[in-house]
């Protein structure tokens, strides 16, 4: 059943690399952890962020530091018909405010040129529809987007899905800095490679159990197939 998750424990704690706190995890399902389209709640144990925690809203999530890239950007993870600023904004109104709950325009635009320079993204204005982009371009406005709630946990679900061999390669540079800068993310992937080039942890889950926990050391092809067929079941 899609975002059934039962006896997983420990998806999250920190890791020490370099002298730098440094979290990579991989999830090899299609699992989600909230759906922006159901009113169910969720609840699971953040230790990053305090006590056992009931998800009720993306709000709250958001609130809490918590961002989600979707496998579909277009439906879910991107205004279209709006521009790459509006889109890039849309989840920080907040802390873009001023005293009388006005947007401050001009501290919008400047993160929003800030992104496009940070990201590569090729939008010769901040004002383009989002629809006009590549899909990479895209994807990074997503991204971009999620950071800008300064979060504790980015969750992406397959991070790479339609764009070029280019914006694959900057998207996972763009991982590896946010672990760098510990940040912990959950990326949902069903590319092999993918997931052996980008964790140091994988749980694979099926039908809503862990069937398998394979460490970075003893990760190959082989084991990953036969894990997510049914053959790493315990």
């Amino acid at each position: 059943m899609k975002g059934f998750l039962r006896r997983v424990k420990g998806l999250l704690h920190k890791g020490n690399r370099a002298s730098r706190l440094f979290w990579r995890y991989v999830i090899l399902t299609k699992l989600h952890f909230w759906n922006y389209h159901s009113r169910k709640a969720i609840m699971f144990r953040l230790d990053l962020i305090g006590d056992c925690t009931m998800f009720t809203s993306a709000a709250k999530a958001i609130r809490l530091g918590i961002g989600f890239v979707s496998e579909d950007r277009r439906r879910e993870g991107l205004c279209l018909e709006h521009s790459v600023l509006d889109n890039l904004s849309v989840v920080c109104l907040g802390k873009l405010r001023k005293l009388l709950g006005y947007i401050d325009k001009r501290k919008e635009n400047e993160m929003c040129r800030k992104n496009i320079s940070d990201f590569h993204i090729a939008a010769e204005r901040p004002r383009k529809a989002v629809k006009y982009l590549s899909g990479g371009n895209q994807q990074k406005v997503v991204i971009a987007k999620w950071l800008n709630i300064n979060p504790k946990i980015l969750i992406m679900d397959e991070p790479t899905r339609g764009v070029d061999i280019g914006a694959k390669k900057e998207i996972y540079s763009i991982l590896s800095n946010l672990t760098a800068l510990g940040i912990a993310v959950i990326v949902i992937s069903s590319e092999l490679n993918e997931v052996m080039s980008l964790c140091d942890r994988v749980l694979v889950l099926r039908k809503g159990m862990l069937v398998d926990e394979i460490k970075a050391e003893e990760m190959n092809k082989e084991r990953l197939l036969s894990a997510s067929m049914g053959g790493g079941e315990k």
